[in-house]
């Protein structure tokens, strides 16, 4: 087994909690002013960027309770952060940066007298921060917590710190309120070979907001990350006033409060001050004005932007000196791995090699995309008329060397109203994006069109427009359209029978127009300059459908709005009268046979040349008897065995008559001979139930019944049959077991014989009687009243007693009682135990009945045996023994935790540094 080491697990849990921590320190943010007066330091002297200087220092305390399942320890303490030092050689792009020195102290103690315990932890701080003078990015924190206290396992040194790769840019100066921006470094333990995690918060500043500390009452600016609030800023205090965590360390809920208590300002001994004179935002590889004013002279004064990088070094001489430099913006993104092309950086100006410096920020913005005139044009089919598509053909240039954020494309007409409208996600470097945009039809004249590029930044104090290109263009005036016909468009008529011709042809100016279709009633049937057509008597261009719209129609693509490029002509045809047509018949054959009873099927093919509907016209024998339906070209004689239809009215004769509906003088017509002859046809019949198997009760009876009818008149006769003995020759017959004295269960078969002239058919059962049933078995029921009297549910007992176990019920049956205790079966309603050893027990009871019915019932009870003692004077129990060392453990992690999480904030993921 692995012994238990109050240290190790320490370290662990630190190293735990120190993952779940993000680097933010406690930095200076710049403010636009603060509304407390503050007699150590004058809040006009820059507060919009920071201001530190070396002798300033904060002092911050906290006090705080961790209860976890009970216990509660109480934390108190105090932090102080000293600005000691400039220096430019400790980071790896020779920045300078401030060396800030942290030490503090905080004490918790576990106070929990029933229990015996009264422990109390101290945690000694000491560490630094390297942060860049430009905006107080931080480099590298390294803070030492020495553990020491009455709890000597836990005692000892826990270091742990960050290294941050870029500097971590917390704040892009100067602060805004609604500002949003985003951090995005690499982390890693100093010094050691630890894994590089990456860190990406969304920071976010509020309203200024009032907040009262041990310090005093002051305006802040509240600072979130991913909009929960994290810290309260003051540019006249220069640092936090407070900050407030709510943590969740492992299901332990903690709030953590760090308030300033006092703080001191350094005042300047010798001034410099430095501002930007050209207008921002200014563009990036563009140049810009940076001027200064310094109070003692014969030095020199060094001008860095961030990253160490020197941009200007200017000797002066004399006292109370002014100097303006012309310095060129870097290009963005700098070395910082974020999105934004654009954004603000500090100026840090230093005098010779003293501390003295001042900071003020610009405002930096790329050219992202580039439009010029001929990026812009508008082209149009055909002509270039008012009728013509136009279509502006735009074009944007990326014409840096990174991609740019998303932009707008905006199109207005020479009203301003808005053409068209897009949003582009962005341009990787070097690309261009094109776009045709369909403006339509156009009024003739001179018209201007003009492109807006928009970049949507991502921080919104910088948006702008930066490309306008505007084009002229010009739309014509259509030429007149002119049609012409050999027949004058109008009405017009012709016979069934005739040749109609027309003529026609289209003009656009001087032009023929080439396309041209020709229809009539809307269907095409043509494309030549000439119509032919020929009328027929029957079919689409007879008179039955007239009249007819003749057009001449131009192609779509050359006629434009309030323009007719249709001519129509409304012809009307004569009807000229014919006789009717019999095409086709069937059958052919002038003389047909069919028995009794069965059909024959005739038609006929008729036309009228006129396309009128002939009249048709069926007889049977002069009459219309068995025809059915009695017109139409489709018609079906029906015979039957008895009736005027039968052999008896043999032979019949059918006739057709078809008669022009419009002239009834104009017919023709035709005969056949129908021969019926005779059939003898079976009778029908029809038994009940159905043949085949079919059950009976023992003391049942089944009916039997049939139904016949000869269609000839033949005598039918009936006869049934029970087991090969007749028993009936009626058409009922009535089966019963008892009656007819068969056996109470098995099978017998019955048989009807239908017979009638030569016909004779018989019919089979096979009948299965079901004898009687089964006599019932009783049915189990359980024991009524069942239940443990003795002892009773969770009673305790000493070793030394006897336990009687005692079970009650009120059912009538004789029942048997089994008991299952500490594993062993005893019989009997009552049984009596002793010597039973300490512990728990359950104690089941199983009844049971034989008779007169079966069943059972369980029943369960729960007791305690408990050694027996002095109840007065019991073994006293070591209480200390059982102290929750967890309990103190998470006690001294939390007070470290507070230490960290004031040092590095809350966070999404790091990696820390643990030494055991």
């Amino acid at each position: 087994m692995v012994a238990f080491d109050p240290r190790r697990i320490m370290a662990t849990a630190i190293a735990l909690l120190m993952m779940s921590l993000a680097p933010m320190g406690l930095v200076g943010i710049g403010s636009e002013g603060t509304l407390v007066p503050d007699p150590e330091f004058d809040p006009s002297e820059g507060v919009d960027m920071p201001t530190w200087r070396v002798g300033d220092y904060w002092n911050y305390s906290t006090s705080f309770s961790v209860s976890y399942l009970g216990f509660n320890v109480p934390v108190t303490g105090w932090m102080n952060m000293s600005t000691v030092l400039i220096t430019l050689d400790l980071t790896k792009d020779n920045s300078p940066v401030f060396i800030t020195d942290i030490v503090g102290n905080l004490t918790g103690r576990l106070y929990i007298p029933l229990l015996g315990i009264d422990e109390t932890i101290y945690v000694n701080l000491t560490g630094y921060m390297w942060e860049r003078i430009q905006d107080l990015s931080m480099y590298r924190m390294v803070v030492n917590a020495s553990v020491s206290g009455t709890l000597s396992s836990i005692n000892g040194n826990y270091p742990f710190g960050n290294e941050y790769d870029p500097p971590m840019e917390q704040y892009d100066f100067p602060l805004i309120p609604d500002e949003e921006w985003e951090v995005n470094v690499t982390t890693r333990t100093p010094g050691g070979t630890g894994e590089v995690t990456s860190v990406l918060q969304n920071m976010s500043c509020g309203s200024p907001v009032e907040r009262t500390v041990p310090a005093g009452t002051f305006m802040t600016y509240p600072v979130s990350d991913d909009d929960v609030p994290v810290l309260y800023n003051n540019g006249t205090v220069g640092n936090t006033i407070e900050r407030v965590f709510d943590l969740d360390i492992q299901g332990l809920q903690l709030t953590v409060p760090w308030k300033l208590m006092d703080y001191h300002r350094e005042p300047e001994e010798t001034t410099i001050m430095i501002w930007v004179d050209t207008e921002e935002p200014v563009m990036e590889d563009s140049s810009f004005n940076v001027s200064g004013f310094l109070t003692t002279g014969n030095t020199v004064v060094s001008i860095l932007f961030p990253g160490g990088h020197i941009a200007a070094t200017i000797p002066l001489t004399g006292p109370q000196q002014t100097f303006t430099r012309t310095l060129t913006a870097p290009r963005y993104p700098d070395n910082t791995p974020t999105s934004f092309d654009h954004g603000s950086f500090g100026i840090l100006a230093f005098v010779g090699a003293s501390e003295e410096h001042d900071v003020c920020t610009v405002t930096t913005k790329a050219l992202d995309l580039m439009v010029d005139e001929s990026s812009l044009r508008v082209s149009h089919t055909n002509e270039g008329t008012k009728d013509d598509i136009f279509t502006a053909e735009l074009k944007v240039y990326n014409t840096m060397n990174h991609g740019t954020g998303p932009f707008s494309l905006l199109l207005l007409d020479e009203n301003g109203t808005e053409v068209h409208s897009e949003m582009v996600d962005g341009l990787q470097a070097k690309e261009v994006h094109s776009n045709s945009v369909i403006l339509g039809k156009l009024l003739p004249g001179n018209h201007l069109l003009e492109l807006i590029v928009d970049v949507m930044d991502e921080v919104h104090e910088y948006n702008e427009t930066n490309n306008r290109v505007k084009v002229l263009f010009t739309v014509k005036e259509r030429p007149y359209l002119n049609l012409s016909s050999s027949i004058p468009a109008g009405d017009i008529f012709f016979s069934e029978g005739d040749w109609v011709n027309i003529t026609a042809v289209a003009y656009r100016g001087e032009e023929q127009i080439p396309t041209w279709n020709w229809s009539i009633d809307g269907t095409e049937v043509d494309r030549d300059n000439d119509l032919n057509i020929s009328l027929d008597f029957l079919g689409d261009l007879s008179s039955r459908d007239a009249p007819y719209i003749i057009a001449y129609s131009l192609d779509p693509s050359y006629i434009h709005a309030n323009e007719n490029g249709t001519l129509v002509w409304n012809l009307t045809v004569s009807n000229v009268n014919r006789a009717p047509q019999l095409l086709t018949i069937s059958p052919q054959e002038a003389e047909l046979d069919i028995y009794e009873g069965g059909t024959q099927a005739l038609s006929i093919d008729t036309v009228d040349p006129d396309m009128t509907a002939p009249l048709i016209e069926w007889s049977v024998n002069g009459g219309s008897g068995g025809l059915q339906p009695s017109d139409g070209s489709y018609v079906v004689f029906f015979s039957d065995h008895t009736g005027p239809n039968s052999s008896e009215g043999s032979p019949f004769i059918i006739e057709v008559r078809i008669s022009d509906s419009e002239d009834r003088s104009l017919n023709i017509t035709h005969n056949w001979t129908v021969n019926v002859l005779d059939v003898d046809l079976h009778p029908t019949v029809n038994v009940t139930p159905t043949p085949g198997p079919i059950d009976v009760d023992h003391n049942g009876s089944l009916e039997f019944s049939v139904q016949v009818e000869d269609p000839d008149g033949d005598p039918v006769n009936t006869r049934w049959y029970l087991e090969g003995s007749e028993v009936g020759n009626l058409t009922e017959f009535i089966f019963s077991p008892i009656e007819q004295n068969l056996i109470s269960e098995g099978t017998v078969d019955l048989e009807l014989v239908i017979s009638a002239g030569s016909y004779e058919e018989s019919f089979n059962w096979s009948i299965r009687i079901i004898p009687p049933p089964d006599p019932e078995e009783p049915e189990p029921r359980p024991p009524s009243g069942v239940s443990i009297s003795s002892p009773v549910e969770g009673e305790v007992f000493n070793n030394t007693e006897e336990i009687v176990f005692r079970a009650e019920h009120n059912d009538s049956r004789t029942l048997r009682f089994t008991w299952y205790i500490n594993g062993t079966f005893y019989e009997g309603q009552s049984v009596t135990l002793s010597g039973l050893l300490p512990g728990s027990y359950a104690a089941v009871l199983n009844v049971s009945a034989e008779s007169p019915s079966p069943g059972w019932a369980e029943c369960t009870v729960h007791f305690t045996v408990v050694l027996y003692h002095d109840r007065t004077n019991g073994p006293v129990h070591d209480e200390k023994n059982h102290i929750p060392w967890w309990i103190i453990i998470v006690s001294a992690l939390v007070i470290i935790a507070a230490v960290a999480i004031f040092l590095v904030g809350a966070s999404r993921r790091s990696e820390d540094w643990v030494e055991e």
